[in-house]
């Protein structure tokens, strides 16, 4: 018995959507719009995470208004508008594979031509390093410190300057200084009267006119006691910091008056020269003005430039004090009177 079988039918393929325009491509973007549609109206562009008919989600892009050429033409640093596929044939996820081929080859050939061409992406601006500053060096050394700053006293290596024209001792001292210091008088009698008479006769030696003799007195007041060289300052004998004779001079300040000897001063600390120690601090006088010179004495260097560095206010002052007192009362040049400031010593 023959039995006959109905033929097996291939099942029916699923319908192709409709396309108006098969092949066509797709638009560019209207001037000033964002996003780009196809023939469909389907968004190609980067739409916030809508799914296709793929079930995909394409992340949204940062766009570059000002990068997005009009009619569809990409200019620098734009992307190009993705296309769909010129056959009809193929499905949806297809489309999506290709045109997200096409988006990374032409981000990477825009990348490679900006940076041949000068387009908008520039490497980052090299970094340059700040000027060098140097940093001040503190010398450690104490106030008569023989480093040299700008400006630098001037050198007076020639013969000593004329005195200058001055009647008797006038009063009151002009070093930036009141003279309103605390001070008291002592009388030490015959011991430092006797020692005063001497310091004069250096001074009138060096040839000192009045007001440089009382400034050279009480200079040497405030220095010592009694105006012996035993209360000459020696604990920095040695050093470029050396105190000379009971004037308490610098090393360093009677080397720029052209003091020559190399042996630190001892030859100037000696009671024998006391009228060449003299005769520096009159030349400093002369070639600085008293003022500075007080300065030097004081702090070195550095009080010479600022005038305040090491209490270089306090000791003009000082000075200006016991100068003031011995114009009021010129026996101060001879007796065995003292005028006593405290001044703290550096």
């Amino acid at each position: 018995m023959l039995v006959c079988c109905k033929p097996l039918e291939a099942p029916p393929e699923p319908p192709v959507p409709a396309r108006s325009a098969q092949g066509s491509k797709a638009k560019g973007p209207a001037e000033g719009a964002t996003q780009s549609e196809t023939s469909q109206g389907e968004r190609v562009g980067y739409p916030d995470y809508s799914p296709g008919q793929g079930g995909s989600a394409v992340p949204k892009a940062p766009s570059n208004p000002a990068n997005t050429a009009n009619n569809g033409a990409s200019g620098p640093g734009t992307l190009p508008v993705p296309q769909s596929p010129s056959s009809g044939s193929g499905n949806n996820f297809g489309s999506l594979i290709n045109t997200l081929v096409g988006l990374g080859t032409s981000a990477y050939k825009n990348f490679s031509s900006q940076n041949r061409s000068g387009g908008s992406v520039q490497s980052p601006p090299s970094q340059q390093s700040p000027p060098y500053v140097p940093t001040p060096v503190s010398t450690g050394q104490n106030q008569n410190t023989a480093a040299n700053p700008t400006p630098a006293p001037t050198q007076n290596q020639n013969s000593m300057p004329s005195a200058p024209s001055v009647s008797g001792i006038p009063a009151p001292l002009q070093v930036n200084a009141a003279g309103s210091a605390r001070y008291q008088v002592s009388n030490y009698g015959g011991s430092l009267q006797g020692n005063k008479a001497r310091l004069a006769a250096a001074a009138d030696s060096a040839g000192a006119n009045m007001q440089e003799k009382a400034l050279i007195i009480a200079i040497a007041m405030q220095e010592t006691t009694y105006m012996r060289g035993s209360e000459r300052d020696g604990s920095k004998d040695g050093t470029s910091s050396a105190n000379i004779s009971i004037l308490n001079m610098n090393i360093d300040m009677v080397q720029m008056l052209g003091y020559s000897r190399g042996d630190g001063g001892a030859y100037l600390n000696s009671d024998e020269h006391l009228s060449e120690a003299v005769s520096y601090l009159l030349k400093a006088f002369r070639t600085w003005g008293v003022e500075r010179t007080l300065n030097f004495q004081r702090g070195g260097r550095n009080a010479f430039n600022d005038g305040v560095s090491y209490g270089a206010g306090d000791y003009r002052n000082s000075i200006a004090t016991i100068y003031n007192k011995i114009a009021q009362d010129q026996a101060l040049l001879t007796d065995g009177r003292r005028v006593e400031v405290n001044l703290v010593g550096v």
